[in-house]
């Protein structure tokens, strides 16, 4: 590289390997497996839509929810991963699972005592499931930490399975409309819709709807939010419409 020329040694062409690229799922398995946590994101923000729908907040945000009076219980829901499942024995010789979780607010322990919820973690441990969990707390005496007793817990990618969602875009060059059509043409037989907001040639405000039945999660918005001309991507999920009754 920093040879002299004049000597004539010609200096060999410098050529950098070729890597695989990986998908958002992809690199964060490989941060986990390397330094035992998440850099780019966590597993379940895939899920942050669907999980924000059913009431679910993160760890941080369950614990902080304010103090619990001695003797009683506050319930709530979060959404975490379940990484692992000890079976334990109570005093009375009842069996139940310790469980430990992590969000991308940090990793907590939780028990559960519904032989049937139970198994179900269990399982759900090995495949590393992202999870729906409904807790109840309580403060022991002396405790600064609520304990968190889990009585149900359902797959978060079950909920997104039987939901619907929406996607809103801003698209600000026409351009962009040939990128996003050859992104999310194979991307049908889903329940998802995708509406577009621009603006027309006469400068008037335009909405969209591109077409229904789309397969979405979050790689697609991580996707869609790297096309030139696409300034904003939200995802949600679509709302059933009560109808009136007359």
């Amino acid at each position: 590289m920093f040879g002299d020329a004049a000597s004539g040694g010609g200096a060999g062409e410098l050529r950098l390997p070729t890597v695989a690229v990986w998908n958002l799922s992809e690199q964060m398995a490989h941060e986990n497996e390397a330094f035992g946590f998440y850099f780019s994101s966590h597993p379940i923000s895939q899920f942050g839509q669907i999980a924000a729908s059913h009431g679910a907040k993160t760890y941080l945000e369950t614990i902080d929810c304010g103090p619990i009076p001695e003797g009683s219980r506050k319930s709530g829901s979060l959404a975490a991963m379940v990484q692992a499942v000890k079976w334990r024995q109570s005093k009375r010789g009842n069996r139940f699972v310790q469980a430990e979780f992590s969000d991308a607010s940090g990793q907590f322990q939780a028990s559960c005592f519904d032989e049937a919820v139970c198994a179900e973690l269990a399982e759900w441990a090995k495949t590393n499931e992202c999870l729906l969990i409904n807790v109840e707390m309580d403060l022991p005496a002396g405790e600064e930490i609520p304990r968190i007793a889990i009585r149900s817990a359902k797959r978060l990618a079950g909920l997104v399975a039987n939901s619907s969602f929406r996607m809103m875009l801003d698209i600000d060059r026409a351009e962009a409309f040939h990128h996003l059509q050859h992104l999310i043409l194979p991307l049908t037989g889903g329940r998802g819709e995708i509406v577009a907001n621009a603006t027309t040639a006469d400068g008037k405000a335009a909405q969209i709807m591109l077409r229904r039945r789309y397969r979405l999660d979050l790689e697609l918005v991580e996707k869609i939010k790297a096309i030139e001309g696409i300034a904003k991507v939200e995802m949600a999920p679509i709302k059933p419409q009560l109808a009136s009754v007359h």
